[in-house]
């Protein structure tokens, strides 16, 4: 049943005379800024600079199957810089075959995570 006018009135003006006998506002009503934990999360995350370590974290977990057992063995994704993916690897005939096989790394990289996130792969010893 839906408050008449005269009703909601006389609420406001009770509310109004509680608030200047207590000298304190009404406290908020919790139900207005209430959201959905997944609506938050993601702006949580990316107001912390988490966005861009979480991305990291998944190609990290994803280059072993990517580059393959042996090749995961002695190399490692060290950091994304301009969606370029600097890629450590610790023996050089891994990194000789690797920057031979560049070419379809990077497309399976793109075609796990998008073009737009990954466009080049560079390989150093380390």
């Amino acid at each position: 049943m839906k408050a008449s006018r005269s009703d909601q009135e006389r609420f406001r003006r009770r509310a109004r005379v509680l608030m200047e006998w207590r000298g304190l506002p009404d406290p908020p009503n919790p139900a207005r800024n209430q959201q959905s934990t997944a609506a938050l999360i993601p702006k949580l995350m990316a107001r912390l600079g988490l966005a861009n370590r979480l991305r990291d974290e998944e190609i990290a977990a994803a280059w072993r199957t990517i580059a393959g057992e042996f090749a995961a063995r002695f190399s490692h994704p060290q950091k994304m810089r301009h969606h370029t993916l600097v890629v450590a690897v610790s023996q050089p005939a891994v990194l000789w075959t690797l920057d031979r096989s560049k070419a379809t790394l990077l497309a399976r990289l793109q075609e796990k995570f998008g073009k737009d996130v990954i466009r080049d792969l560079r390989f150093h010893a380390g």
